[in-house]
């Protein structure tokens, strides 16, 4: 591996108006948090990113 990892977030409205972003380790558990907040009739969508260890000075 590259020290590369791909990780979905999750970015929701909560009932207030807050902006929400919670990060998942895979695709179902952010598919399930989305459908969720679409049940408390929230809008939500799944992004998709990669993070990246990155070393300053030392290692890792």
């Amino acid at each position: 591996m590259d020290g590369s990892l791909v990780v979905y977030v999750t970015v929701s409205e909560t009932a207030t108006g807050r902006i929400s972003r919670r990060v998942f380790l895979s695709l179902d558990a952010a598919e399930n948090a989305v459908l969720r907040a679409w049940d408390r009739g929230h809008p939500a969508e799944v992004v998709i990113g990669t993070l990246t260890a990155l070393s300053v000075g030392g290692d890792l």
